[in-house]
């Protein structure tokens, strides 16, 4: 005996009452309605922000403003990492689908925020580091191949080098790797070329980093020059 197949419930697809309620009411009461949930919840107010005016300096200054309120002072009893993590990543979800432009400035705004929380307290921690590797990611992908985004590019190198060079958080590594990853014409590797040849000079390790970003862009006279530098 076959079974019949249950029917599936309509009522998800049906118009909820609160849905019917809204739809009825005047488009003057809707913007009340809609402005007065901005003013109690951020995170709706930006998600509308974003929709909307995305493009708007006031936007990315609320956004950047969420940012740094998401890290209260480490000596606060209620501080959490995991807590700030969460913060973030809403905050992150809340431009998945704004122009690259927008993402980098708001990745990149996570990503300084959190290495410099790192990098200020010696920290190891899983949530704040696997947060900034992630979002580093992120970064990659939205410069890649975007030469109008090179000027904003060529800073975040800088930025993420000095980071690297200060060494004091557990994501050192994964700093350098996407310095690498962002790494693709000459101009690009000149930045941390610039950034690492001081170092260069009284340790081997930097050394060796520094022949290799000259023998990537092709300069192995340079390269040969760097490896036989003696130590100062």
């Amino acid at each position: 005996m076959t079974r019949k197949k249950p029917k599936l419930l309509r009522r998800a697809q049906e118009p909820t009452a609160l849905k019917i309620q809204l739809a009825a009411l005047p488009k003057e009461r809707l913007i009340e309605v809609i402005l007065s949930g901005t003013e109690k919840y951020p995170d709706f107010k930006r998600e509308l922000m974003v929709r909307f005016e995305a493009d708007s300096a006031a936007t990315l200054e609320t956004i950047r403003k969420d940012i740094a309120r998401a890290f209260p002072d480490v000596m606060d009893e209620e501080y959490s990492t995991s807590e700030i993590a969460s913060r973030l990543e809403t905050i992150l979800k809340s431009v998945a689908e704004a122009p690259d432009a927008i993402k980098v400035e708001v990745y990149w705004a996570v990503v300084d925020h959190t290495l410099r929380e790192l990098n200020e307290y010696g920290m190891q921690d899983f949530a704040l580091e696997e947060l900034a590797e992630e979002t580093m990611d992120g970064l990659v992908a939205c410069l890649a191949g975007k030469e109008s985004l090179q000027p904003c590019k060529h800073a975040i190198i800088e930025a993420l080098m000095k980071y690297y060079l200060r060494g004091n958080c557990g994501v050192m590594d994964q700093i350098y790797d996407t310095v690498e990853k962002l790494c693709i014409d000459q101009s690009d590797y000149q930045i941390v070329m610039t950034a690492l040849k001081p170092k260069s000079k009284g340790d081997s390790y930097y050394k060796e980093l520094l022949a290799n970003l000259r023998k990537k862009i092709d300069d192995k006279k340079a390269q040969r020059k760097t490896l036989q530098q003696r130590p100062a």
